[in-house]
């Protein structure tokens, strides 16, 4: 049992972990398209 509950622990580590990635990309992403129509009028 003690087994079992720590890999989902550890899953559920890993699973924030992706999320924290992923939403630093959305934002990234987010950050880009709305910088965009900004370099295009700069240029």
């Amino acid at each position: 049992m003690k087994l079992q509950t720590a890999t989902k622990k550890n899953s559920m580590v890993k699973n924030t972990w992706v999320e924290e990635l992923e939403n630093r990309n959305y934002r990234k992403n987010l950050q880009i398209l709305q910088l965009s129509p900004q370099r295009k009028f700069m240029q």
